[in-house]
Formats: C-alpha cells, structure tokens, sequence
C-alpha cells in the first residue's frame, strides 16, 4: 500500500502571500479588461471619423474607396506601432518614417527622439498620413524632382513642434483648406489639443504642428 506523503500545511503567512498574489491577478484582469475596452471604442470613433471625412457624394466612388482604405491603412499602422511597444507610446520617429517610407528618396527627417503617449500615436499617424497622401496629388511628390523635409524639437521643455516643409519645380499648390484631407487635418489636431497653421510659398506648402507636451505626452530619450 502506497501512502501519499502529506502536502505541508500553509501557515498564515503563507495564506497572506496568496491573497495579495490572486488580488494582484484580480486587478491585472480588471485593468486589461479596461484598456481593451477604451482601445475597443478608440478605433471605433477613429472609423466612423474617417468615415464621416471620406464618403462624401463630390468625389468618384473608386477614389472614395481608395482614400477610404488608405486612412484605414494608416491607423492600422498606428496600432500595430502601439502593440509593438506594448501600448507604451510610439516613437515620433518611427511613425514619420512609416509614413514617408515610400519616398525614403524624397525625404529628409530629422529631430530629437522623442516618445509619444499612446494618445497621440493615432493622430499624429493621421496627420502624416494626409500631409503625404496630399503632397503626392498636389504638392512636392507629384513631380520627380520634388523634396520634403519633417523637422521637429522641443522648445523650453514645454511646446512640442514640427514642421512639414515641400520644395519643387511646381509654382502653386492647392490649398489644403480646399481638400477633404485639409479639414480631416484640423479636425483630428484641434480634437487633441494641437494647433495646425499651412502656408504656402513658390516652393510648395509648409505645415507647421505645435502642442504643449501635455497635449502629446511625449518624452526626451536620450542617446
């Protein structure tokens, strides 16, 4: 006959340490629960804006749907930049260059690393996305000489700015006050607390985006 040894009893200070570990658990799941709810409702909201922004009845349906699926195209790409850094933020970098990456050639970027609150990720994603798509219809990368330069800093550990600069050979741009992209870019900057401002010059646009720090979270990574 086998005797199955006897399991030690747990004392009381045992019985403590798994109680906070199965309320520690408790609050791990509450919290996850939480945060996939308000990421849930955040892409919701961000579809039916760009919904709202794209399906309009002024434009052929095929560009509809083309803009359509490159706006949705873009916000995957911010969450897929969140998940990656396992919804800590994004680097700023990272995002512009995800953006630009098809005219790596055409682009210059430059600024300080600076990480971005996962609330700024999606927005800021938007903006370069609709700075791109309207400079590849109406700006600097529409012709094959043209150039665009994305700079960016911090100024009295306070402002955040960035500035989208185009030069080419063509002598006028249509403003982005005309474009649907041009609206959707002040409604998603006043929506999260930045200011947009476009001027145009004979070179092309130059798109200037400043927020307090507050507005964008961001954060210096030093080298």
């Amino acid at each position: 006959m086998i005797r199955r040894a006897k399991e030690p009893a747990m004392d009381q200070s045992d019985r403590g340490d798994l109680a906070r570990r199965w309320a520690d658990l408790e609050r791990q799941r509450d919290w996850t629960r939480r945060e996939l709810e308000r990421r849930t409702g955040n892409v919701f909201s961000a579809i039916q804006s760009i919904a709202v922004q794209t399906l309009t009845d002024d434009q052929p349906i095929e560009q509809v749907r083309e803009q359509f699926l490159d706006r949705l195209h873009a916000l995957a790409r911010a969450y897929s930049a969140l998940d990656h850094a396992h919804g800590m933020g994004a680097l700023l970098e990272d995002i512009v260059r995800g953006e630009l990456d098809r005219f790596a050639d055409a682009t210059e970027i430059e600024g300080p690393p600076i990480t971005l609150a996962p609330t700024a990720v999606q927005p800021l994603t938007l903006m370069m996305h609709e700075l791109a798509s309207d400079s590849v219809r109406h700006g600097a990368l529409s012709v094959p000489s043209g150039k665009i330069s994305v700079q960016w800093t911090i100024e009295d550990d306070s402002t955040f700015r960035l500035s989208w600069t185009e030069r080419s050979s063509l002598r006028q741009h249509r403003g982005l006050a005309a474009t649907e992209g041009g609206t959707l870019l002040d409604k998603i900057s006043s929506a999260c607390g930045m200011h947009g401002h476009a001027e145009y010059s004979p070179w092309g646009l130059k798109y200037d985006i400043e927020a307090p720090l507050t507005a964008i979270g961001a954060s210096r990574q030093h080298r």
